[in-house]
């Protein structure tokens, strides 16, 4: 079973911590993580004194330290907001997870494309929203690029877990070779049950 962790908002995250976690969970289980990373909801991070005045150049200097973190690389960075001095992992993974990018607007979705190994992109709603969202992206993927379909299971939050079977064969069917469930920890038990079905049959 792969393991796909949804998104890391890195506003909220020292990049060296990440890919310490990473690489551990990537040690103790190898070949079956592929982790995301994000600017968060910008709302939320605010919140939580998060917030940065250039999100892009954020996501971009921490998607490439992480990378090379991860690699095994010792890493030297001193950009706008990731600073690293002769930073490497003792343990680096054996085999280097997969790490992808979540996103929807153009430079986010064009920095996955350029930093990343996949794209993460929102799929909660109707055909047609997945259709636009996932198919654009399917037509322009590299070789052994990841296309995850993020799909909130939480009827309270505009999730559809009743419809999620529905919604995976979906996703697949337009190129999605991943999938996210988003918000799952907040799901109720009569989500849960709607989402274990989905996931069983």
């Amino acid at each position: 079973v792969t393991v796909g962790i949804g998104l890391l908002p890195v506003p909220l995250r020292n990049v060296a911590l990440t890919a310490m976690e990473l690489a551990t969970m990537s040690r103790l289980f190898p070949g079956r993580l592929t982790a995301g990373v994000g600017h968060g909801v910008a709302d939320w991070m605010r919140q939580v004194g998060g917030q940065v005045s250039s999100p892009m150049t954020l996501l971009r200097e921490y998607t490439v330290a992480l990378h090379a973190l991860l690699r095994g690389e010792t890493v030297t960075s001193h950009g706008r907001y990731v600073h690293l001095d002769g930073v490497g992992l003792d343990w680096p993974p054996v085999v280097v997870p997969p790490l992808l990018v979540g996103g929807i607007r153009p430079r986010t979705v064009g920095l996955a494309g350029e930093v990343a190994d996949g794209l993460i992109l929102p799929c909660t709603g109707d055909a047609a929203g997945r259709e636009a969202m996932l198919g654009a992206c399917a037509a322009h993927r590299g070789p052994g690029t990841v296309l995850a379909a993020n799909l909130t299971v939480v009827a309270g939050m505009g999730g559809g877990p009743h419809t999620l079977a529905g919604d995976l064969a979906h996703c697949a069917g337009l190129g999605a070779d991943q999938v996210r469930l988003y918000h799952a920890g907040l799901a109720s038990d009569a989500d849960l049950a709607a989402v274990r079905a989905a996931l069983a049959g």
